[in-house]
């Protein structure tokens, strides 16, 4: 596959999640995270464009920057 137009990991190192599994890093569930290097491009697109899979933490939150 061309490396253009593979999909990026969206996590950030943050890797906590609330009460419901979704990551405050990156908005994943507990079940895409594990799954990820196993979907399919089209899987991780669905995935990242769904409504609300983005950080959840606050820009300046301090556990943001690594």
């Amino acid at each position: 596959m061309d490396m253009q137009h593979q999909v990026v990991n969206p996590c950030i190192g943050v890797c906590e999640a609330d009460c419901h599994g979704k990551c405050l890093g990156c908005g994943r569930s507990r079940q895409e995270r594990y799954l990820w290097y196993r979907l399919s491009e089209g899987e991780k697109r669905e995935i990242l464009n769904r409504e609300g899979v983005e950080p959840l933490l606050p820009v300046g939150d301090a556990r943001h920057s690594i």
